[in-house]
């Protein structure tokens, strides 16, 4: 691919997942639907510095370094205006509308809720990373007024220090990136098309079959997890635990799935929810991190029972396959997708196959947000 070619891909993807979103929750946050000339433009001004932010690009590293790449030729707030807005998002997009007035809303306003807690994610995380610098000047400032009291002949000040410098990081203890589920890799547990039979009895190789569950969670921590628990890492550590709740009346299992800070999905995500038949809920609840997976062939196909699933946690950027994904989900209505990243997607064939269940409308919109995400 050719730099210009990268560089418009990347501001496509920028528009669609951070400006587009920031407009909507203006929108929220003034409790209109329509802004003017001037509020959407100082909207684009904003989002135009922070691509430039180191802070914003250390937390988004797919644009790190690449602002001049995605800058050419829009070499500041008003040339990044005319692009952004009037001719992406209102011309070639058309998810802007403008008005006789100057003024512009979105082409239909039930997006807005979503757009709007999609920049609300982004907006929390972005100020959390300013709030961890701040901390760390702060920090480093104290302890500088320590060093000089204890070289001044003080050195009683110095349980005190570490006290208010324990203070001090403490207020920003949840502010700072937390990566230590990138080595809590779940193993593989491989279902793919043909072998059905095999899948009946196959739950991470537990004494459990996969009819049998009818809800799965993952968690981020191991606080919860019984002694006897079982070790579902793929470097069978201990870092991945796995166990199962059975409801004495039914039967039926709730499958928990945890880590200390998350789990990480394997390379290969091929067939791993395949043939939950009975599953009606699955809650990643942000402690499912897909950065490594390459393939999610068939990942959740047969899952006959779910009616939603929330996949808006997922990073899709590495994954080459997503062939059959959600093939006979019969009773599915209704799969966030939204935020995909299929530029490494090959293959799609059959990936909604069979859903009868979803809707034309959500369907238009995932093929509508795919196209224009690659």
């Amino acid at each position: 691919m050719d730099s210009g070619n990268q560089g418009l891909q990347l501001c496509h993807k920028y528009i669609l997942h951070h400006l587009l979103p920031q407009i909507a929750w203006e929108m929220g946050r003034k409790k209109r639907t329509l802004l003017s000339f001037d509020e959407t433009r100082q909207i684009a001004a904003e989002n135009f510095r922070r691509l430039k932010d180191e802070d914003f690009a250390r937390l988004f590293p797919e644009y790190l370094g690449k602002s001049r790449l995605m800058l050419t030729q829009k070499t500041n707030e008003a040339e990044w205006f005319d692009f952004a807005v009037a001719e992406q998002l209102v011309g070639k997009l058309g998810l802007l509308v403008r008005h006789a007035d100057g003024g512009y809303s979105l082409i239909h306003d039930n997006f807005r809720g979503y757009l709007s807690e999609q920049y609300s994610r982004e907006g929390a995380a972005y100020d959390r990373r300013k709030k961890q610098k701040k901390a760390v000047k702060i920090s480093a400032s104290v302890l500088l007024i320590v060093l000089i009291f204890c070289g001044a002949g003080l050195p009683m000040l110095g349980d005190a220090a570490d006290s208010l410098l324990n203070v001090v990081n403490s207020w920003f203890a949840d502010d700072v990136l937390d990566l230590s589920w990138e080595n809590n890799i779940l193993k593989a547990d491989v279902c793919s098309e043909g072998s059905e039979q095999a899948c009946e009895y196959s739950v991470f190789k537990m004494d459990l079959t996969r009819t049998e569950v009818t809800s799965i969670t993952f968690l981020d921590t191991l606080s919860d997890a019984p002694e006897d628990a079982e070790d579902l890492s793929e470097a069978q550590d201990g870092s991945v635990l796995g166990w199962t709740v059975r409801n004495s009346k039914s039967g039926s299992c709730d499958l928990y799935i945890a880590g200390e800070g998350g789990v990480a999905a394997p390379a290969n995500c091929l067939g791993m929810f395949n043939g939950y038949d009975n599953v009606t809920n699955i809650e990643f609840n942000g402690a499912f991190h897909t950065e490594n997976a390459e393939t999610m062939s068939y990942m959740f196909k047969r899952c006959n029972s779910l009616t939603y699933l929330d996949l808006s946690s997922f990073d899709t950027s590495g994954v080459e396959s997503m062939q059959g994904m959600f093939h006979l989900c019969s009773s599915l209505t209704e799969a966030d997708v939204s935020n995909f990243d299929t530029s490494c997607v090959t293959c799609m064939k059959d990936m909604f196959s069979e859903c009868e269940s979803l809707s034309c409308f959500d369907l238009a919109r995932l093929t509508v947000i795919l196209q224009r995400i690659v």
